[in-house]
């Protein structure tokens, strides 16, 4: 009964107007008639046009020219759908509705699309500013003393998330600036991983390697670090001595 009650008295109120809380395209339509509603969304969408896309990564900025992307708007079914919240379904989806826009949550529409072929080669050139390579720690000698390269995570746009992220500015007639979601790489072999490697075989890496024929007799004597194989695992042979 209550229910009812409360559909009945909100849809007297707000008869023949949008309920409020509810934006299609970008624009509060709370209150305004079907065709008030047409109107305002016809006029954002059209002023929009005239606005770019930024896409922005630090002082690094990329502007794109809404109208570069093509966005086309159903300014009517959007504001039909705006209208038409709160008062299809059952009595409890009608009320669920109308509690939401009482207690001043939105809700947002829109019937909109964009070319997103002329999306993508700013999206490359983008990609091409931010990219950073994947570096893994390396072995270097210095006067038979070994040193470790560091290594350096590299970095990758997020290209499904910034598609998403264009689309719901395109939606929502946004020209707030998007930050470039970039997410980080890992390289496979960090630097102290290395140095912890090396502590453990710096002895061997600057001990004498001997290697020594059956005869027991001694036929070079060098350092592992002064060797070409020096970074290289290195697997040897025992013959016991005749």
């Amino acid at each position: 009964m209550l229910g009812v009650l409360l559909v009945s008295s909100f849809e007297i109120v707000y008869a023949g107007k949008v309920f409020p809380g509810v934006t299609a395209d970008g624009v509060y339509l709370g209150g305004s008639s079907k065709a008030a509603a047409i109107n305002l969304l016809k006029s954002k969408t059209a002023d929009f046009s005239g606005h770019v896309v930024t896409i922005s990564n630090g002082s690094t900025n990329l502007r794109i020219p809404v109208t570069e992307l093509k966005p086309k708007y159903d300014t009517a079914k959007a504001a039909d759908l705006a209208f038409q919240y709160g008062r299809q379904g059952s009595l409890m989806h009608k009320v669920t509705e109308q509690l939401h826009a009482l207690a001043g949550r939105s809700t947002d529409f829109s019937v909109s699309e964009y070319d997103n072929d002329r999306l993508v080669p700013y999206i490359v050139q983008m990609d091409e500013d931010l990219v950073t390579p994947v570096v893994d720690a390396g072995l270097s000698f210095d006067s038979d003393h070994p040193q470790v390269t560091p290594s350096q995570g590299g970095a990758r746009l997020d290209l499904g998330r910034l598609t998403q992220l264009v689309a719901a500015r395109i939606a929502a007639t946004s020209a707030e600036p998007i930050a470039a979601p970039v997410y980080q790489l890992d390289p496979a072999l960090d630097t102290a991983a290395l140095s912890g490697v090396l502590t453990k075989l710096g002895g061997y890496l600057a001990g004498p390697l001997t290697l020594t024929a059956a005869s027991a007799s001694p036929l070079a004597s060098a350092s592992l670090a002064s060797t070409p194989c020096a970074a290289a695992t290195t697997r040897a042979r025992f013959l016991p001595a005749a």
